[in-house]
């Protein structure tokens, strides 16, 4: 899984204890954590705590927010490889190798290629079109 970090905007530190351990986050700073722990902590209740007279304490508000790294290197070649025909599931190394055989699978196989430009024209026709705005009110006999 991919590493996030997680910022917490407030200025004081924040603590929760989150899955038994204890996550202490300095003010105006981030810690590193697996993308999915990352949105489930953000998500965990956290109760703010209250002074002698009621009032909220700025020190137990969670204030966190989840930011994705930017890849590595090696993550975004991996993404960069995956070429796949969508209609074969072949894959492929390069972009020109996918293109090549999807005009290859489009001549050999034209009356698919000509029947699903059918179906989307057919489809785009039974959508009623209307103009911006609030639709008109039918008018009512009386």
């Amino acid at each position: 899984m991919p590493l996030v970090r997680v910022w917490n905007d407030n200025v004081h530190p924040f603590r929760q204890t989150f899955k038994g351990e204890e996550i202490a986050i300095p003010p105006r700073s981030f810690i590193m954590m697996d993308r999915e722990e990352a949105i489930q902590f953000k998500g965990t209740f956290s109760p703010i705590e209250r002074d002698g007279g009621g009032v909220p304490l700025p020190t137990s508000y969670k204030m966190i927010r989840v930011e994705r790294t930017p890849p590595s290197p090696e993550e975004r070649e991996a993404v960069e490889a995956q070429h796949v025909n969508p209609v074969t599931g072949r894959r492929f190394a390069t972009k020109a190798e996918l293109e090549a055989d999807l005009k290859a699978y489009a001549t050999e196989h034209p009356d698919a290629v000509a029947h699903d430009a059918e179906a989307e024209a057919e489809i785009k026709a039974q959508v009623p079109r209307r103009g911006p705005g609030r639709p008109k009110k039918a008018e009512v006999p009386q």
